[in-house]
């Protein structure tokens, strides 16, 4: 099992600063946007709890349940309907690291729980399997 620091200073300021780029950040490396989600919640995880290994279980959990969809933030010609905007990306792992420590031990192990915080959480994931669409 590799293990991960979710808990450091520099992923949070990463992800502030990436979401304030608005204008910069065109598009993301394929899956870069379920790597943030998962991120996201391990490193919840571990400021709530103090417990490095459900930190690395619950993000471990996500990528077993979870698949990314694919989405696109620029490059699809007229069809723009289905564009995202790159900056919206990162709505979803920016609300599940301001989740409150009351809701992280709340939702606990319920991955769903904690993908329903944002809109965008359920457009970029969806159960391994299938699933709703947004």
């Amino acid at each position: 099992m590799r293990r991960h620091s979710f808990n450091t200073p520099s992923r949070g300021v990463t992800l502030l600063w990436l979401g304030g780029q608005m204008g910069c950040v065109r598009s993301l490396p394929e899956g870069q946007h379920c790597l943030e989600v998962a991120y996201a919640i391990a490193g919840r995880t571990q400021e709530c709890t103090s417990d490095g290994a459900l930190a690395e279980a619950r993000y471990e959990q996500f990528f077993a349940d979870y698949e990314c969809r694919v989405i696109a933030t620029e490059g699809l010609g007229e069809d723009t309907a289905s564009l995202v905007a790159p900056q919206d990306v990162y709505a979803c792992p920016l609300a599940l690291r301001n989740l409150s420590c009351a809701l992280v031990l709340d939702y606990g192990d319920d991955l769903d729980a904690w993908l329903a915080v944002s809109d965008m959480c359920l457009y970029l994931t969806e159960p391994k399997g299938g699933g709703s669409g947004p």
